[in-house]
């Protein structure tokens, strides 16, 4: 029974023995108290909150207990979560812990994580497939192309995302409007995909005239040109033709345009430097409009009008005639001989 007791006070002891030594203990702290120090030369606790300073100092919630923080834990530390996120988005915080996407799945983020970081979008959820990596680059499926921006992939992986649609009523200079859309003047709807199977196309209208609307005649092309009918001529600008044939439109003269002048429609009026004249236009109802030509005078030519005589003009001494102006009817112009 006394043997017994002994036992039973010999465990007691080790147990308080083993109990004294735990309590506190790490074996790399408590070796030295670090009091009185000023926050440079490594004693301070900015980038390291949760461990230890590079002078030794420490900047967890252990050493006040240990009596080893560094000056300025209080202020750098306490005032935020112990392990933070705070410009450590994306990667790994200086507390040790993790502000990735993947940390979740490990189990190791940072406890102000999610109210810090903004939460990454996976591939998935931005619409795509995430392709996996080999050596000749990302292998995404068909109607997939790579845009690693797009979201994020597990290790080993790149984001594709669904091709364009190809939109062949911009690319040829159409413009894609809603199904209850209306086309603008001068653009009507037409069967051409848009980017959307819902948008309707339109596209100019560019309709041809054809020659016969132009009010004129297609004929044959052959080795010697265009064989147009009689009175009529080429005019392959005039209007379109089947293939094999050219226009030919009526063959009108226009003695006004072939003079240097302008056909006016009737009631219009003539500008400034040109007057009406009796002038065939290419038609009856145009008026012709020709350019002004002022007959110079005698006088303006340096000359002066003397009386016309069964001999000719009869200049004053020292003058002969010359044909430098007009002079009026029965007269004839002398200049001046040098």
């Amino acid at each position: 029974m006394l043997k017994q007791k002994h036992s039973v006070i010999f465990l007691t002891l080790i147990t308080m023995i083993f109990a004294a030594c735990g309590e506190g203990s790490d074996p790399e702290r408590g070796e030295q108290a670090l009091r009185g120090l000023k926050a440079d030369a490594g004693f301070t606790c900015e980038g390291v909150c949760g461990g230890q300073a590079t002078a030794g100092c420490w900047c967890d919630e252990k050493c006040t207990t240990f009596g080893d923080c560094c000056p300025d834990k209080g202020a750098l530390c306490d005032a935020r979560p112990t392990a933070s996120c705070q410009d450590a988005c994306g990667g790994q915080s200086p507390d040790g812990c993790w502000c990735d996407a993947q940390c979740t799945n490990f189990g190791d983020c940072c406890s102000d994580k999610t109210e810090l970081c903004q939460e990454e979008t996976t591939c998935e959820a931005a619409g795509g497939k995430c392709g996996a990596l080999t050596a000749t680059g990302v292998q995404c499926d068909a109607g997939y192309e790579l845009d690693a921006e797009a979201g994020t992939c597990g290790l080993g992986g790149s984001c594709c995302m669904p091709k364009a649609e190809e939109n062949h009523c911009v690319e040829g200079g159409g413009t894609c409007v809603g199904v209850d859309g209306t086309c603008e003047a001068g653009s009507a709807a037409v069967y051409t995909a848009c980017g959307s199977s819902s948008d309707l196309c339109c596209m100019p209208d560019t309709t041809e005239t054809t020659c016969e609307a132009a009010g004129g005649k297609c004929g044959a092309l052959t080795m010697t040109g265009v064989q147009c009918d009689a009175g009529m001529k080429p005019a392959a600008g005039a209007g379109t033709c089947g293939l094999g044939g050219s226009c030919c439109m009526p063959e009108k003269e226009n003695h006004c345009v072939d003079g240097g002048g302008t056909c006016i429609a009737v009631g219009g009026s003539c500008e400034a430097g040109s007057a009406l004249v009796f002038t065939a236009c290419a038609t009856s109802g145009e008026l012709c409009c020709m350019p002004e030509t002022p007959k110079t005078t005698c006088e303006d030519g340096g000359g002066k009008c003397m009386p016309l005589t069964a001999d000719g003009v009869r200049c004053e001494e020292g003058w002969g005639a010359a044909d430098v102006g007009m002079c009026a009817v029965g007269a004839g112009c002398c200049v001046a001989l040098p």
